[in-house]
């Protein structure tokens, strides 16, 4: 017991200092290698530093060294976890459920592959071939790892310290309009006081913020005592306001969404009648307000859903181009992780290139992009793989009373908006993060379901 509580307290404390000081997370990886001369380490100690590698997921290269930005404290970490989890003695039975989208899933990167063969660019193919597994580990192992409700407590809470963190950050950017080295807003020759966080542009901070409000929710919410509630509701307030500022539109109409959800799932229904009432009584006397005396935050709103110039119609034309692009392919696809060459041809042609620039940009659309580059049949199993998990999230919304029912649902709901929101998600570990965690919670509750069906045979 005295060590588990060491351990909570490390967690903790290293989640409060990393981000100040991003050299103190050398202490994990030396830990853990002291561990395996010493003595063969134990499965509570690897589930420990899997909790690690998803907190240092989430921080992404703030927690690496500044001049190699793609050599991080999560890349380093998920190799020694993933070698120690080879090296141990294994429980399979724990991913029984989860068999159908973790083959579909493995079918999509087993067709990524072997579209190498016609990839006009193998260097390409092989980073998307990289998160790729990426993904594949973080879904797997939260599976794996987070195979009970106590044990999905304990990572809400460690991700909860860490978004709060985050959160309070976003809200000093909207104030002062200084952001963090990899936000897109330092590379922008006027004041752009847009939030970030710990992501790179507003679009995907704002799905992170919508997605991870869901997961963070249960913690808060178990006991159902007052201080939480109102905690929770602060930060609800609190999030749409910052959603708000970002400007995103797909961000903002998910938030509503989520926050509906929630509410539904958990308030009594009287309390949800009364909840939406007060809502729009606010609303109404806010609009009369600002229609008097003017509001920032109405500005900010309105600006949303305006100001965006040729943004959405930029996004049909590269829809479009994608669509005509597969079809000269015969719906073969262009090879794995070739498309945003392709859509920055499509935007800026080929001749007058900036030189030095990467000559890539994401399609703002995860499920065409995947269309495009491995075509029909490669995309077939990723369908299925959403397919199957909108089916259980709703299964799970409706039929379960556990308070981590909702997090499938708003995850999906998230996810999608995302897919087109962002220009591109391979690289967002937040999100992926956010999926393993869904299907750890329909994992847990399915098999929860299957223990009391056979509790009650047994009587």
């Amino acid at each position: 017991m005295n060590t588990q509580k060491g351990i909570y307290i490390g967690i903790g404390l290293l989640s409060l200092i990393a981000p100040i000081f991003p050299l103190s997370l050398l202490v994990i990886p030396m830990f853990f290698i002291f561990t395996l001369i010493k003595n063969k380490p134990s499965n509570q100690l690897i589930y420990y530093l899997f909790i690690i590698v998803l907190i240092s997921g989430i921080w992404g290269p703030y927690l690496g060294i500044p001049q190699i930005a793609g050599f991080n404290l999560f890349k380093i970490l998920m190799f020694v976890h993933l070698f120690f989890f080879l090296t141990m003695k294994k429980d399979f039975s724990k991913l029984k459920k989860m068999q159908v989208p973790l083959f579909l899933f493995v079918l999509w990167m087993i067709y990524s592959i072997i579209s190498m063969l016609w990839s006009a660019n193998i260097s390409l193919s092989i980073e998307a071939l990289y998160y790729q597994f990426e993904t594949f580990y973080l879904l797997f192992m939260t599976i794996y790892y987070m195979d009970s409700e106590k044990k999905l407590y304990e990572a809400t809470f460690f991700i909860l310290l860490n978004y709060l963190i985050i959160i309070s950050y976003s809200l000093y950017e909207v104030q002062t309009g200084n952001h963090l080295i990899y936000s897109a807003g330092n590379l922008r020759n006027y004041l752009d006081t847009r939030p970030t966080g710990v992501l790179r542009n507003t679009n995907d901070f704002a799905a992170f913020v919508g997605m991870y409000l869901a997961i963070c929710c249960p913690i808060l919410l178990r006991k159902r005592k007052l201080w939480a509630m109102i905690f929770f509701a602060v930060m609800m307030l609190v999030d749409l306001y910052i959603v708000i500022e970002t400007h995103s539109r797909t961000g903002f109409l998910i938030l509503i969404f989520i926050i509906a959800l929630i509410s539904y799932k958990t308030l009594k229904s009287i309390d949800f009648i009364i909840s939406l009432y007060l809502l729009t009584t606010f609303l109404v006397i806010k609009n009369i307000f600002s229609c008097f005396f003017g509001s920032v935050a109405d500005g900010a709103l309105v600006a949303t859903f305006t100001e965006k110039g040729n943004s959405t119609e930029e996004r049909f034309h590269i829809y479009r181009s994608l669509w005509d692009l597969a079809k000269e392919n015969f719906f073969t696809g262009v090879g794995v992780g070739n498309t945003p060459s392709h859509v920055y041809t499509i935007l800026n042609g080929t001749t007058n290139l900036v030189k030095g620039d990467s000559h890539l940009m994401g399609a703002h659309n995860f499920f065409l992009s995947v269309f495009s580059d491995v075509g029909f049949i490669g995309f077939l199993p990723l369908l299925l793989f959403f397919v199957y998990f909108f089916v259980e999230s709703v299964r799970t919304y409706v039929h379960s009373e556990s308070i981590f029912s909702f997090i499938p649902l708003v995850v999906f709901i998230s996810f999608i908006g995302v897919s087109i929101g962002s220009s591109s998600i391979f690289s967002m570990r937040v999100v992926w993060i956010g999926l393993g965690i869904a299907f750890a919670v329909i994992s847990v509750l399915k098999n929860k379901n299957i223990s009391q069906l056979e509790g009650g045979n047994k009587i």
